[in-house]
């Protein structure tokens, strides 16, 4: 099982100048292979190779003696990632997906280094009472302070360094041939419908309200986007004064990712603790995005992001998520079969066949379920449970 642990860094001064150095040079490197890779399709008709990019960094580095000072891997890398976007970009032109060119990186756009194989490693700070306080030895940069707020487990295999908008410092590790940490058995499964008002239904008939981070932050967010918009970048002063303004709506939004993530994590591992085997729908969230009304909503609830989170947590735990067709979930009813064709703002199920009522999302919650548990048995008894359905959909419409 592979798996990324993030932890906070706190480099002195000089060493996020050095840092800072470090992602510039990366980005004029970047944006340099870009220009040299688009002039070279016009003159020759054909794309540059990572490896003739790749061999060229001597050369660079004798006409640029600054480059000397950066960790060769980290500049393989900022080529490979050159590579990518146009690997990226051409096969999503073949499978006919929406493919945007691979575009220039300003500072605000360029925010991650990357060490992929060595030239880092963890080491313990002598004289620190806290066990959780180390260093971070990155190459050619020095001993950065680093709060281990959680063990690291398996093989330690690349390390990213993130500097977000906010103007704090990160770490990211990959890790490979991490153990599962399994969780007791509870033999209770549950098909869950995920919502914009709830944001679960549970086929139990439970439900979790979406806590509306965003919408609750809405107001100091807009207060906060106004200050800014206010500014001018004409003089030192308001230049200094626009500087603060914007770290100040980075925080803000940062804060509502953090409750959102913070909450998402706490709900999952609570799921994976409860459940042996969780059925959801495979949604297309990003065809889901084009509807204007739920667009922002969506967006909000970051249904693909518990999703993955349930994933990988039960994978840990040994436990099972299943995915399942989300086609008329909401129409179907659960008792009798019968499609009943619903407007969005209708939120109670009524069926007029077998005079089911309950509400829409706890009905479409039980359908996956059905469906989920359908899919999980053997294929013999999957043919004797859907006969039986068909059956009782027959008695029930006599």
């Amino acid at each position: 099982m592979i798996k990324t642990y993030k932890y906070r860094l706190y480099p002195t001064s000089a060493q996020i100048k050095c840092l800072e150095e470090t992602f510039d040079l990366c980005r004029f490197l970047y944006n340099c292979a870009l220009e040299e890779r688009i002039s070279y399709y016009k003159h020759f008709k054909k794309s540059i190779s990572y490896n003739a990019q790749a061999a060229q960094l001597l050369e660079i580095k004798e006409l640029f003696p600054e480059y000397k000072d950066i960790y060769a891997q980290v500049l393989q890398a900022t080529l490979k990632r050159v590579d990518s976007a146009f690997q990226g970009f051409f096969r999503r032109l073949k499978t006919g997906e929406k493919a945007g060119f691979p575009r220039f990186k300003n500072k605000d756009r360029f925010r991650s280094i990357l060490y992929p194989q060595s030239g880092f490693s963890i080491g313990k700070s002598k004289g620190l009472k806290n066990q959780k306080k180390c260093k971070l030895k990155l190459s050619k940069i020095g001993d950065i302070p680093m709060l281990l707020h959680r063990n690291i487990k398996g093989n330690l295999k690349t390390c990213q360094i993130i500097r977000p908008t906010t103007g704090k410092w990160y770490v990211c590790f990959t890790c490979d041939a991490v153990p599962k940490e399994p969780i007791a058995r509870t033999n209770k499964d549950i098909g869950i419908d995920l919502g914009v008002k709830n944001l679960l239904a549970f086929s139990n008939g439970e439900k979790i309200d979406n806590p509306k981070h965003f919408k609750k932050s809405q107001d100091k967010l807009a207060c906060a986007q106004r200050k800014l918009s206010k500014l001018d970048w004409k003089t030192s002063e308001q230049r200094a004064k626009r500087k603060a303004s914007k770290l100040a709506v980075a925080r803000q939004y940062e804060k509502v990712k953090n409750q959102r993530t913070d909450f998402q994590h706490k709900l999952s591992k609570s799921l994976c603790e409860r459940f042996d085997r969780i059925y959801l729908e495979r949604l297309n969230i990003k065809d889901m995005k084009s509807w204007r009304i739920l667009n922002q909503e969506i967006q909000n609830c970051a249904w693909n992001q518990l999703v993955q989170m349930l994933l990988y947590k039960a994978e840990s735990a040994d436990k099972e998520v299943v995915l399942v067709d989300p086609r008329n979930t909401t129409k179907e009813c659960s008792s009798c079969g019968k499609m009943v064709i619903k407007e969005l703002s209708e939120r109670m199920h009524r069926c007029d066949a077998c005079g089911l009522e309950m509400d829409r999302d706890h009905n479409a919650a039980i359908n996956i379920y059905n469906r989920g548990r359908d899919l999980s048995l053997p294929r013999e008894s999957r043919t004797m449970f859907s006969e039986l359905s068909r059956s009782l959909r027959i008695h029930a419409e006599e």
